[in-house]
C-alpha cells in the first residue's frame, strides 16, 4: 500500500505548480433538484486558472480494462467536479489515477452550456439521481 501512496504523491507533484494550493481528503457535497450528493475528494489542486480533482484507484487494473474502469468511475468524477464548482468558479479538470499501472485519465468541465459544461453535467447527474430514486421506490412497492 505504501508503494501506491508513493505513486499517487508522485503523480500529484507532476500536476502541481509551486504556487498551487493542494487539499487532500476534502469533504464536499452538491445540492441537486432531487437530493444531494456528498463525498471525499482524494486530492484537489487549485491552480491559477483551473481546479483539478484527482481521484486515486489502487486496485488491480490492466490496460485492457482501463476504458471500462474509467467509464465505471465517471459519475463519481462528475459529482466531484460539481462539488468543486459549487465553491470555485474555475474550470474543473478531473483525473482518475490508477496507481497500479501509473495511468491517468482527464476530463475538463467548464461553465456554459452543451457537452462538457457544468450545467449539462448537473442536469445529467440530477436525472440519474431521480432515476435511481424512482427505481428504488418501484422496487419497494413491487415486493
Amino acid at each position: 500500500m505504501a508503494e501506491h501512496a508513493q505513486r499517487a504523491n508522485g503523480y500529484v507533484r507532476h500536476v502541481v505548480d509551486s504556487d498551487d494550493a493542494v487539499y487532500r481528503e476534502l469533504k464536499a457535497s452538491v445540492e441537486l433538484a432531487h437530493g444531494s450528493i456528498s463525498g471525499i475528494v482524494d486530492c484537489l489542486v487549485l491552480g491559477d486558472e483551473t481546479a483539478t480533482v484527482v481521484d486515486y484507484k489502487t486496485g488491480r487494473v490492466d490496460e485492457s480494462k482501463l476504458e471500462q474502469k474509467t467509464e465505471y468511475y465517471q459519475p463519481q468524477l462528475e459529482a466531484y467536479a460539481l462539488m468543486v464548482a459549487a465553491f470555485d468558479d474555475r474550470p474543473v479538470t478531473t483525473s482518475l489515477y490508477f496507481t497500479e499501472i501509473e495511468a491517468d485519465t482527464g476530463v475538463e468541465f467548464s461553465a456554459g452550456s452543451g457537452d462538457g459544461s457544468l450545467g449539462e453535467l448537473k442536469s445529467s447527474l440530477d436525472r440519474r439521481l431521480r432515476e435511481e430514486i424512482e427505481a428504488q421506490i418501484k422496487a419497494e412497492f413491487d415486493m
